[in-house]
């Protein structure tokens, strides 16, 4: 089905590549060989089958998001009408009077509100 993530297909592919036990010795200095060829093939047919261009691609979306998120967090944090409120929700959040996403509500619609 076209609704799969690429994690599920790169998965699929890997559990499909042929299982390969190899092993090597770096007291005899063998099978180094081998190992290096059964990951470079690997790498191969991960490349062919473009699994690797889809997981970097989702890497770079993950990415993206994630600095979204730390730009956001410290706008949140630097702002003033923000910083006065924060500490009373994080008290009240760890002494149980208040729910964690109430605090977060809070502290959103102060930066709402003076943005």
């Amino acid at each position: 089905s076209s609704s799969r993530s690429a994690p599920y297909f790169i998965l699929v592919f890997f559990f499909s590549f042929p299982f390969q036990v190899r092993t090597c010795s770096s007291r005899e200095g063998t099978g180094f060989d081998e190992i290096w060829n059964v990951m470079s093939e690997f790498l191969a047919a991960s490349e062919n089958e473009g699994h690797l261009d889809r997981r970097r691609s989702n890497q770079r979306v993950s990415w993206m998001w994630k600095m979204v998120e730390e730009e956001l967090f410290s706008r949140l944090t630097r702002a003033p009408q923000v910083r006065d409120i924060v500490h009373d929700m994080e008290r009240q959040v760890l002494q149980d009077r208040l729910l964690p996403h109430h605090g977060a509500e809070q502290i959103l619609d102060a930066y709402e509100r003076h943005s």
